[in-house]
């Protein structure tokens, strides 16, 4: 599971209920790894359905790094963030993608549902 402060190593998400959907074992698993105080990261933040979770988790004292590259999503999120100012001081949104290496390339825009993407 978590040691210490350390984060959270692939076994503590897959097996936090493994009779459930795997969004739902992330939420258990983001709720058992992340304390207050703690840097959290949500690559592809989306409309925050993580990332939320993560701030609540990391408030307060900590922070959330969220990187959304699409403009409707990232509206989402900053709308959603605009219920709660306590978390939405701690959320810094980002907006570009994250990859394996530096530079540009296409990105796929899953019309229709935004969340592939």
């Amino acid at each position: 599971m978590t040691t210490s402060g350390q984060g959270a190593n692939f076994e503590t998400w897959r097996f936090a209920a493994p009779d459930q959907p795997a969004t739902e074992r992330l939420g258990i698993a983001i709720a058992r790894c992340l304390q207050p105080g703690m840097v959290a990261i949500d690559v592809g933040a989306h409309d925050g359905r993580h990332c939320i979770p993560m701030a609540e988790c990391v408030y307060p004292g900590g922070s959330v790094e969220a990187f959304e590259p699409l403009q409707e999503l990232r509206d989402k999120l900053i709308s959603r963030l605009s219920a709660n100012p306590e978390l939405k001081n701690i959320v810094n949104l980002h907006t570009y993608a994250i990859g394996n290496r530096s530079g540009q390339t296409r990105f796929f825009r899953a019309e229709g549902d935004l969340g592939y993407s």
